[in-house]
């Protein structure tokens, strides 16, 4: 009889570790797969990361062109969103795109001495290669003129009708017998002596719009939700 229960006890005691095994092998591969689901997630977030980052370097020079010129003259900035065609991992990037002008604002007078309240300094050697150029309006189909003048004391010739944008950095004179539909911006005097200008808001507008562009900011990318 104590033999019988021996035996048992000892049947019990194996089936009991064998329990035990098994839920401790069932508890230990339910560990590792979740891990394995872990480090399957982590792999597919660097690797879009890795892809985004090499997707960022592709358009940086380009992506901040994309945005009209005609968005509002009041925003200065413009969070542009990048990301990857049907990701597996939502992650939110974003370019930070600034609008540089040469123009503070439009020019209202025909003529003024409002050099420094109407030019951002700061930006005149992005544009200098637009300087003293010849544009075509592409509704009007008329020529534009933008004539730019560093010197300090400076004279234009002016012997036929021209829309034009005059800015001096100094004094300007204008002689000729001609007539002006356009602006003249100097830090100095302006004389005009016998040439006769109308100001025109065709002008301003094309003007202002040929040297106004968006460009990357400074650290213009980020990893983040715009929400945060």
């Amino acid at each position: 009889m104590n033999a019988y229960r021996s035996g048992f006890a000892t049947l019990s005691i194996v089936i009991i570790i064998a329990a035990l095994s098994i839920f401790t092998l069932l508890f230990v591969d339910e560990v590792l797969h979740y891990h394995r689901a872990v480090m399957a997630q982590r792999m597919s977030y660097v690797s879009e990361v890795n892809q985004l980052q090499e997707l960022v370097q592709k358009q940086q020079n380009d992506v901040c062109k994309q945005i009209y010129k005609e968005l509002n003259d009041e925003q200065s900035v413009f969070l542009y969103p990048i990301k990857l065609p049907k990701s597996a991992v939502e992650i939110s990037n974003f370019f930070l795109c600034k609008r540089y002008s040469l123009f503070k604002t439009r020019p209202t007078n025909s003529k003024s001495k409002q050099f420094s309240k109407l030019i951002n300094v700061e930006n005149i050697e992005r544009f200098r290669d637009k300087f003293n150029q010849q544009y075509f309006h592409p509704i009007t189909k008329e020529k534009i003129y933008l004539y730019w003048f560093d010197e300090k004391e400076a004279k234009l010739i002016i012997n036929d009708q021209q829309n034009i944008m005059v800015v001096a950095k100094g004094n300007i004179s204008l002689e000729g017998t001609g007539s002006l539909k356009g602006f003249i911006i100097a830090e100095g005097n302006v004389n005009l002596n016998s040439i006769k200008i109308v100001r025109s808001k065709t002008v301003s507008e094309f003007i202002h719009q040929a040297l106004t562009e968006w460009d990357l900011a400074p650290y213009s990318w980020s990893d983040f939700n715009e929400t945060n």
